[in-house]
């Protein structure tokens, strides 16, 4: 038996759960456990845990040969229990950057210090460790010391992407239409929003649209600081998107951007990084960030976002109708198909 183990994200668990159920080449029964969220509905197909206790209960009734994939978890009450449950030695994690960038800070609490401890010894008792770029592989092994971490990214989900490409219609050549582009990808204030509306507010007089989808993991206070700030920088041209978006909707709203910006430094989003090069559409990200060195040695085209404010609203325009090869390196690279061996493997086949 095969338990995914995820944390609090719908919008990630339920097509990865798809995605694992469709490898046709795994025999094993796969359950998918979520962490519950308070008055979330329960999705068909999943088993919910509600935290450490609740999971370490369920963990106890699992057979001894099951394999564990534990996808992205920042718990360290959850980290504490699995250091010590006879399961861990049989389980796969797989770090979502999040769980290590909390490290990085120029000096630790003598807390964050134990936690890190209790982190570092947690990660040696897995059986393998998986980061989603070698940025972050490289991180697992300065701050936690395990030196063998796998790379393998999470795919694009296929039905997204063919919706994304039937829904997106062309329309750089027509000036009448503004320029839109799309500051970040969450309300969380790692996005830094406030930032990079700096690096745009020199294009506040031209055509041009920009929108925050202002949905999910962010806190109210800073969604507001956010909308203000765009509206006053911006004015109607601003757009904030505060109400949970359908998968369609979501696609209709990337297909109708030009230029995604994103000011966070550290990996994340990247679900719409990979939406935009699937549209050959021009992505901004700041340098430093370990998934910019990591696409663009894979050869994807990107623009550091620290120099967007040197770009003339003339030059952002023309730069939707240069070639770009991102569609076709995605296809070989980061889909579904082009990734389920690696996958296949890490589930032992």
């Amino acid at each position: 038996m095969i338990v995914h183990i995820f944390a609090d994200t719908p919008h990630h668990y339920v097509s990865m759960a798809s995605y694992f159920r469709s490898l046709k080449d795994v025999s094993e029964e796969q359950q998918f456990w979520a962490l519950a969220l308070p008055e979330q509905r329960e999705i068909d197909g999943f088993n919910y845990y509600q935290d450490a206790k609740g999971l370490k209960r369920q963990l106890d009734k699992l057979p001894r040969s099951t394999k564990l994939i534990i996808h992205g978890n920042f718990d360290p009450k959850v980290w504490l229990m699995l250091l010590f449950h006879p399961l861990t030695s049989r389980a796969s994690c797989v770090f979502w950057g999040a769980d290590i960038y909390r490290y990085q800070l120029p000096k630790l609490t003598f807390k964050q210090r134990i936690i890190k401890c209790i982190h570092r010894f947690l990660c040696k008792r897995y059986e393998s460790v998986v980061c989603l770029n070698k940025g972050d592989a490289a991180l697992v092994e300065k701050y936690l010391k395990r030196r063998d971490a796998l790379v393998i990214p999470y795919p694009l989900e296929q039905a997204y992407l063919d919706n994304l490409k039937n829904t997106d219609e062309r329309k750089s050549t027509n000036v009448a239409k503004p320029l839109t582009f799309l500051v970040g990808n969450s309300a969380a204030q790692s996005n830094n929003h406030l930032e990079m509306f700096e690096q745009l507010k020199h294009l506040a007089d031209e055509n041009i649209k920009v929108v925050c989808t202002l949905n999910y993991a962010g806190k109210v206070d800073y969604i507001k600081q956010v909308v203000r700030a765009g509206n006053d920088i911006f004015g109607d041209k601003f757009t904030a998107y505060q109400d949970m978006l359908t998968k369609q909707q979501h696609a209709k709203l990337l297909s109708d951007v030009d230029i995604c910006v994103f000011g966070h430094d550290r990996q994340q989003g990247l679900f719409v990084v990979y939406a935009m090069f699937a549209l050959n559409k021009p992505v901004f990200m700041k340098s430093k960030v370990s998934s910019f060195s990591y696409l663009t040695d894979m050869g994807f085209k990107l623009t550091c976002s620290e120099s967007l404010h040197s770009f003339s609203y003339e030059s952002l325009r023309a730069s939707l109708d240069n070639e770009c090869r991102n569609s076709d390196i995605l296809n070989n690279t980061l889909t579904e198909a082009a990734l389920a061996p690696k996958w296949l493997q890490l589930l032992g086949h």
